[in-house]
């Protein structure tokens, strides 16, 4: 029995989450490039390539950083943000005593 020819949207789910198929045509997510579906060496061809290779650590990259950016508490974010404010202000040469709002005042009462 011959093989049945592959579709854009097979080769994706074969090929996980770093393809597309738009109009029964097949993109590479992360290079932004159209790719020969019919042919599965088209596609592990594409894989092995040096600018898909860089793009791919590129994003793992930007990943791994933004997730360690998610990481850090609650607390930590608020008391960079509260020194980073206290010393825009300062610069500014305005008085910390001269505030009125009192959620701005409590913002820097543990920094």
């Amino acid at each position: 029995m011959p093989n049945k020819p592959k579709t854009a949207l097979s080769r994706v789910k074969e090929y996980g989450k770093d393809f597309v198929e738009k109009n029964n045509e097949h993109f590479c997510a992360i290079c932004s490039i159209k790719i020969n579906f019919s042919r599965k060496s088209s596609i592990e061809q594409h894989l092995k390539t040096a600018i898909h290779k860089k793009n791919s650590e590129k994003i793992k990259n930007k990943n791994s950083l933004n997730q360690s950016l998610i990481n850090l508490d609650a607390e930590q974010v608020k008391e960079a943000f509260a020194r980073d404010l206290l010393e825009a202000f300062t610069s500014a040469k305005i008085p910390l005593n001269k505030l009125e709002n009192e959620s701005v005042k409590n913002l820097f009462k543990n920094t």
